[in-house]
């Protein structure tokens, strides 16, 4: 039975905790985390419920089935964001959009700009760019909270440390003094 088979579920867990540092590494800390705690706390529920309680019911078949669920869903998801992020039809269209709406944020059309940020960021959540541009745009629509999360996300996710300038500067233009 693969319930009660231990390198099978073993490496669904790594893979799982693949995903989970790669997030990390990525910039993505918050999602990273949540998907360590989770797989962790789900394989230690079944764990406990196993070897501390021989338990082989529910509790134990619900949480086993958790932590594999969630640790294969969660490297799928990161595979495969990873990997079509790199896709050149992805990165010609990425450079499209990015276009038109820095053109509209220039043009002062921010309720414009916004969704085509927005829409970035959601098709691929380790764009520094389109997070800096969509905190820029928040900003300037006046939801100063909002521009501040994403510019500490920007800076997360800036591994390379390529904007740490820009968003100083949009930090400080939003009140936050400059670090120094």
């Amino acid at each position: 039975m693969f319930a009660d088979a231990f390198l099978p579920n073993l490496l669904v867990f790594l893979l799982g905790q693949v995903a989970a540092w790669g997030y990390v590494r990525t910039g993505l800390v918050v999602r990273g985390a949540l998907v360590m705690v989770v797989g962790w706390a789900a394989a230690d529920v079944a764990l406990v419920a196993r070897f501390g309680f021989s338990e082989t019911g529910a509790i134990y078949r619900g949480s086993l089935i958790l932590m594999q669920a969630w640790s294969l869903v969660e490297f799928v998801l990161f595979a495969n964001g990873r990997i079509l992020r790199s896709s050149k039809a992805r990165q010609a269209e990425r450079e499209v959009l990015l276009r038109e709406a820095g053109i509209h944020w220039l043009k002062d059309e921010l309720d414009l700009a916004r969704p085509i940020y927005a829409r970035l960021v959601r098709r691929d959540p380790w764009d520094a760019d389109a997070a800096l541009g969509l905190a820029t745009v928040l900003g300037d629509l006046g939801s100063k909270r909002s521009a501040r999360q994403w510019l500490r996300r920007v800076r997360a996710l800036d591994t390379k440390k390529r904007l740490v300038d820009v968003v100083e500067l949009e930090l400080e233009r939003l009140g936050e003094p400059i670090k120094g």
